[in-house]
């Protein structure tokens, strides 16, 4: 029965935990692209500097899970959850000034965001400008814990005694 337990009765452990490393790098690479798009039309700050380095953090945290799953190193795939964990609180924060500065605060007009829309912000414009961020962070933390779980698991697996990866036959 090694490798053969079954996650959410779809996929092995070791290919549910590759599905969520992919999919959690794809989601990290959109949320890179979200602040860099940002930097781009609105400026350094504090917020971009903090939403910027937390994401490229993220970003290597999710190849080294990846590369954890290739090599069967439990310790890469445990230190994923918790810098995700540490790297989507930060996120949230970032988010949460994000929607205050773009929605609330008129500085934003004064700093440029008139660049990226003429005129005044008015509702619609408002959130169309914080979905995507929004999104990207609901599917991460939805994808943070049927990871966590999933690689838990897979990580208990692996350290079973009779744990034998596939293809590997002087295990």
């Amino acid at each position: 029965m090694e490798g053969r337990t079954m996650c959410c009765g779809l996929f092995s452990l070791r290919t549910g935990a590759f599905w969520v490393a992919i999919v959690y790098t794809i989601l990290t690479l959109l949320n890179l692209a979200y602040w860099m798009t940002y930097l781009i039309h609105l400026g350094a700050d504090g917020m971009s500097g903090v939403g910027v380095a937390f994401t490229i953090l993220g970003t290597i945290f999710c190849f080294l899970l990846l590369v954890g799953l290739c090599t069967y190193k439990s310790g890469l795939c445990m230190a994923w959850v918790g810098v995700s964990g540490v790297y989507l609180l930060a996120d949230f924060v970032v988010s949460i000034l994000l929607t205050y500065f773009v929605v609330w605060w008129p500085f934003w007009y004064e700093k440029g965001i008139e660049q990226v829309f003429p005129g005044p912000i008015y509702d619609l414009q408002r959130w169309m400008y914080l979905c995507p961020k929004w999104l990207i962070l609901f599917l991460s933390v939805v994808f943070l814990i049927y990871g966590a779980i999933v690689i838990t698991s897979h990580g208990k697996e692996m350290n079973t005694k009779s744990y034998k990866p596939r293809g590997n036959s002087h295990a």
